[in-house]
């Protein structure tokens, strides 16, 4: 899938990329407004969407803690 392989972006990074943008439709997300910001879920009822979702999710914290340049 192009535009996926981004700089310093993992083979399963980007295999759960993959999962989430040709999986979409199994996924949903609320979005709600709170007083200091909001809140978002997102949801997956297939195992497999779920898990990428997880990953993706822990995988972006991992960059952000990191200071990764590439997140621009």
């Amino acid at each position: 899938m192009p535009m996926l392989n981004g700089k310093n972006t993992t083979q399963d990074e980007v295999a759960h990329m993959r999962t989430l943008f040709q999986q979409h439709p199994a996924i949903t997300r609320d979005v709600k407004n709170i007083e200091n910001g909001i809140v978002t879920t997102t949801l997956s009822d297939d195992p497999k969407v779920a898990d990428a979702l997880i990953n993706h999710v822990a995988e972006m914290i991992t960059r952000v803690c990191d200071r990764d340049p590439n997140l621009g």
